[in-house]
Formats: structure tokens, sequence, C-alpha cells
């Protein structure tokens, strides 16, 4: 069975593009615009969290997630283009970060290395 990532992203043309490039690299997928916790089904095998979304906070939402024991054990793996979001996207609990623009490869990889 294929791994599920759950992309959660505001700009479509890149929640588009990921989708479509993850597909291609053997891995279902489902995106979001934003994310309520509560909401999760089914869940994925692992979250793809934009740090900035159109009205939330993807540190607020992996905070979220983290502390909630049905979705805490959900691996969260946070992008942003400002590389110094990273030690909050750390601190909020996610278990990777990673700065846009990434490398297909990179992600692949990081992806694999959580599920």
């Amino acid at each position: 069975m294929k791994p599920f990532v759950l992309i959660v992203e505001d700009d479509a043309g890149i929640k588009d593009s990921l989708e479509t490039a993850l597909r291609v690299k053997g891995l279902n997928t489902g995106s979001r615009e934003t994310l309520v916790p509560e909401e999760l089904e089914p869940a994925p095998d692992l979250i793809l969290l934009d740090v900035s979304l159109c009205g939330a906070s993807g540190k607020e939402i992996c905070t979220t997630l983290k502390k909630n024991p049905a979705t805490a054990h959900i691996p969260v793996l946070m992008m942003s283009a400002s590389p110094e979001q990273h030690t909050a996207c750390i601190a909020a609990g996610a278990n990777d970060f990673i700065t846009k623009p990434f490398r297909l490869s990179d992600l692949i990889n990081r992806i694999y290395n959580l599920i």
C-alpha cells in the first residue's frame, strides 16, 4: 500500500505541483488549504505543512496536532521560503523542516525518512 501524504498548502500552484510530483514518486496524496486536526480522515502517513497559510498559522496547527493523542504520532514536515522559520517549526513539534524552493529529491528523501 502506498503511503498517504496530506499536503497543507494555500498556494494552488505549489499544491498542484507537489501533488503531481509526489504521485509520480509513488505516494498517494491529498491536499487542503488549511487543516482542522479533528477532520483528519483518513489519517495520513505524513503531513506536509506550509508555515504561512491564509488565515492560519502552520506552526499553531502543528502544535495542535502534536498535543492531540490521536494525531501526535503523525510525522509533520514543515516548509517555508524563510529558512529562519526552522527553529520555530521544530519548537512547534515538527519532525523536520525544508526550505522552499527545494529539490524534489530532497523532499522525497525526507518524506520517506519520516515515514
